[in-house]
C-alpha cells in the first residue's frame, strides 16, 4: 500500500536499504487497488503486470523503471489483459487477453503489438506464465486446461499426466515456469472436482529427457524427501539449478514449502559428438539394447548424484535395467578408447 495514497499499486521494494519503489499505474482505481506486478526478468531490470483503467477493465502494463510507466493494451474492446513475464531485455512480454467471451487467450507483445501463441494445429493457446530469458520458450496452460510448452522455432508441446484417466479432462494441467535457457521446467496438475490443488501432482520437464513425475524423479535422485508428497511445483530459478513449490506431509497434516536442488549432472551433455553408440529405447523399463560402433569394454552405471550405482554387464548388446528403481541415470559406454555418457530414464 502505498502510504501517500492509501491505495495499492505495483512497486519494486530493496531488501538492503528497506525501501519501497511505487511504479504508479494508469489512473484509475478498483476496490483500494490501481495496479500490481506480476512477473519480472530474471535479471530485475523489467516488471510486467497489470493497472485498472475503468471500472471492471484492467491493461497489461510493463515498468522499466525510472521509466514511466508502458500501457499494452487490449485489442478486444471493453475486455481486460494483464502481462504475466518478461524477456531478460524488456523485449517481449507475454500473458493474456480476454476474449469476447471472457476466456484468457495466450499472447506476448513485441514492438507495441500483440500476437497470439499458438499451437501446432494453429488454435489459439490459454494463459502464458513461464518464459525463457530470451522470450522464444513459454510455458502455461490451455483453454482446455493441458499444460503446454510453446517455442518459437519448434512448435508446441502439449501436456496432461491424467490423460490415460477416466476423465481426462476433469484435471487441471499448468507449466507455471521455465528455466532462463528454457530447458528447465516445472508444472503440476490435480481434479478440482475431487479435493483441493494439493491433492494434486507434480512434474518436471527437461529438454532432453521430457516429462517425469517430480516424486519418481526425487527418488530416482536417492534425495530424502522429508515424507513430502510434491503437490505443487511452480518455481524454477532462472539457472534451472533449483526449483520450488509447495508439498503436503500427510502424516503430520500439514503443508510445506520445498526447494529442490538439482543435480550438477542434469547439464550433463554426451561426451562424443557423433552417434559412435546408441541405447534404446530410452525410456526403458527391463531391457536397454546398446549398439556400438566399436567393442564395449565395460559399462558403468550412476545416478544424479554422480554415484556409481552398478557395474553392469551386456550380453547380446542388451542389458538388464530391470533391477533399478524408477529415475534418471547415466550410463557410461567404455569402448575403444572412448567414453560416452547416455542419459538413461528407467520407467
Amino acid at each position: 500500500m502505498n502510504p501517500e495514497t492509501g491505495f495499492e499499486e505495483a512497486a519494486i521494494y530493496k531488501p538492503l536499504e528497506n525501501e519501497w519503489i511505487y511504479l504508479g499505474g494508469l489512473g484509475s482505481v478498483l476496490d483500494g487497488s490501481e495496479s500490481s506486478v506480476w512477473g519480472m526478468s530474471s535479471n530485475g531490470e523489467h516488471l510486467v503486470g497489470l493497472s485498472w483503467v475503468s471500472g471492471g477493465t484492467a491493461h497489461g502494463v510493463a515498468w522499466d523503471y525510472p521509466a514511466p510507466i508502458i500501457d499494452l493494451g487490449s485489442t478486444v474492446a471493453g475486455r481486460s489483459s494483464r502481462a504475466n513475464n518478461v524477456s531478460s531485455d524488456g523485449s517481449r512480454v507475454v500473458g493474456w487477453q480476454d476474449s469476447d467471451f471472457g476466456n484468457r487467450q495466450g499472447v506476448y507483445w513485441e514492438n507495441g503489438e500483440q500476437h497470439f501463441l499458438k499451437d501446432n494445429d494453429g488454435s489459439i493457446l490459454g494463459e502464458a506464465t513461464g518464459m525463457s530469458a530470451d522470450g522464444k520458450t513459454v510455458t502455461g496452460f490451455t483453454l482446455d486446461r493441458v499444460g503446454y510448452i510453446w517455442n518459437e522455432e519448434e512448435g508446441t508441446i502439449l501436456y496432461n499426466p491424467n490423460a490415460d484417466e477416466e476423465y481426462p479432462e476433469d484435471f487441471f494441467t499448468s507449466l507455471p515456469a521455465i528455466s532462463d535457457d528454457g530447458t528447465v521446467a516445472v508444472g503440476f496438475s490435480f481434479n478440482p472436482f475431487e479435493g483441493g490443488i494439493l491433492q494434486g501432482s507434480s512434474f518436471i520437464w527437461t529438454k532432453e529427457d521430457g516429462f517425469t513425475n517430480l516424486n519418481d524423479f526425487v527418488a530416482g535422485l536417492g534425495y530424502d524427501d522429508l515424507g513430502i508428497d510434491f503437490s505443487l511445483a511452480n518455481a524454477v530459478s532462472p539457472d534451472g539449478k533449483y526449483i520450488g513449490g509447495i508439498g503436503v506431509n500427510w502424516d503430520l497434516g500439514d503443508a510445506r514449502g520445498f526447494v529442490i536442488k538439482l543435480p550438477e549432472t542434469m547439464g550433463t551433455q554426451d561426451e562424443l559428438a557423433s552417434n559412435s553408440v546408441l541405447a534404446y529405447p530410452n525410456p526403458t523399463k527391463n531391457v536397454l539394447n546398446i549398439l556400438s560402433q566399436t567393442e564395449i569394454r565395460h559399462l558403468e552405471m550412476y545416478n544424479l548424484l554422480g554415484q556409481k550405482v552398478s557395474t553392469p554387464t551386456i550380453l547380446n548388446n542388451q542389458l538388464d535395467v530391470s533391477s533399478l528403481v524408477k529415475g534418471i541415470y547415466i550410463l557410461k559406454v567404455h569402448s575403444g578408447k572412448e567414453v560416452k555418457s547416455i542419459r538413461i530414464i528407467k520407467e
